[in-house]
């Protein structure tokens, strides 16, 4: 007579066993671990020896903050139109590239900051930087 593979009383068994696997894992990590330092080793190398010049330092940063009533700051500082544009030029003239912050009043019309933009522009300025406050959660 057919039997089926198992019987009705019989259920088949739906579990894996990991527990050789997770045994296995650890062992190979227990081994890594005692191994990784022997084999970073440093290679003893004779380095020539070389003049080079100074790394350029930090590059300067500058303040230009423009208040509600188109006031403009240098550094906390006011500033004329005029003045500020010759400071520009001769910021620009720096060797390592000048960072300007440029920070405007909420209440500064949109007008104003990108006519100061410009000037920041015109003079040869490229990192500009515009400075907010973070956003309440």
């Amino acid at each position: 007579m057919f039997q089926p593979p198992f019987d009705q009383d019989q259920e088949a068994l739906s579990e894996i066993n990991i527990t050789p696997m997770v045994d296995v894992m650890l062992v190979l990590c227990l081994i890594f671990l005692v191994t990784a330092p022997l084999v970073q080793q440093a290679i003893p190398l004779d380095l020539p020896h070389a003049a080079a010049q100074p790394l350029p330092s930090k590059a300067e940063t500058v303040s230009l903050s423009l208040t509600s009533k188109g006031e403009t700051l240098w550094n906390e500082t006011p500033v004329s139109a005029a003045a500020l544009a010759g400071r520009l030029a001769d910021l620009a003239r720096h060797a390592p590239a000048p960072t300007v912050l440029l920070r405007a009043d909420a209440k500064t019309p949109y007008d104003m900051v990108a006519r100061l933009l410009a000037e920041v522009q015109k003079s040869g300025l490229s990192q500009v930087a515009l400075i907010t406050q973070p956003s309440e959660p």
